[in-house]
């Protein structure tokens, strides 16, 4: 779902979407928010600058298209938007400034469309701005992760392994993913003649992966374990996106010398 916001904080309600109070001829087709001229006015979601130009009724307008198929339309602005058609915007970056200009406008203030059609700031299907708003301040929460293949050098499904280091030390290699890549890694089974070492009996990690720019990476950790005493250790990793992982990963566990 993709995440709105209120472009101000005082929309004008008593006179919102469908109101024909006077001196309104038609219902009124958006929600206005009255504020200062020149004041900043910012795009309610993520999307791409779709349309900009003006009309004798609602002066300068741009329109903004997201990414659910929504278009919001930003009117009587006091001048052409900087921006271009095909430009991207993020959530509340500044599309246009307040204006009044237009033959429907009485003041400064931006009004606010919301409809399925590009142009529908003019004309055609419209809806409610407020209540969709509303019902989208949150974004959606992150896809629970699943598990990938677990791969070892030699190509085996082996989601753990048992090793041995002399010095302590061992390297965990996690190869081909990208940004939005978890993996965790435990160590168990740390034994001493069948006897559990204390503080050894479970070691676990999380280490989420982001702003990772190539397409295909490793990263490698060094974790410690008993002298010449046999560990299990369990590497797992998840895609926490798309794209996650540009292959099965690739895990390697080895002692270091």
């Amino acid at each position: 779902m993709t995440q709105y916001q209120l472009p101000f904080d005082n929309p004008a309600l008593w006179d919102g979407f469908g109101s024909t109070q006077p001196p309104r001829t038609n219902p009124h087709r958006g929600l206005d928010f009255p504020q200062a001229g020149g004041t900043p006015i910012p795009s309610i979601a993520d999307g791409t600058i779709s349309y900009k130009g003006s009309s004798s009724v609602l002066g300068q307008v741009t329109v903004v298209e997201h990414p659910d198929g929504m278009f919001s339309g930003y009117s009587h602005s006091w001048n052409a938007s900087p921006l271009n058609v095909g430009d991207p915007v993020a959530r509340g970056q500044i599309v246009n400034y307040v204006g009044t200009s237009g033959s429907a406008s009485t003041g400064n203030h931006l009004h606010l469309t919301l409809s399925v059609e590009r142009l529908g700031v003019y004309s055609g299907q419209v809806q409610d701005p407020y209540p969709y708003i509303m019902d989208r301040l949150e974004p959606d929460p992150p896809p629970e992760p699943v598990a990938s293949d677990l791969w070892t050098t030699d190509g085996a499904l082996r989601p753990s392994t048992t090793i041995t280091s002399a010095s302590g030390l061992i390297r965990i290699t996690v190869s081909a993913y990208g940004a939005g890549a978890l993996v965790t890694y435990s160590i168990a089974g740390v034994r001493d003649r069948g006897e559990a070492i204390a503080n050894w009996a479970a070691k676990t990690a999380e280490l989420l992966l982001t702003d990772v720019s190539e397409a295909s990476t490793s990263r490698t950790w060094i974790q410690f374990i008993p002298q010449n005493v046999a560990a299990t250790v369990r590497v797992e990793c998840y895609g926490l996106r798309p794209g996650a992982f540009v292959a099965s990963p690739l895990i390697v566990v080895e002692a270091v010398a």
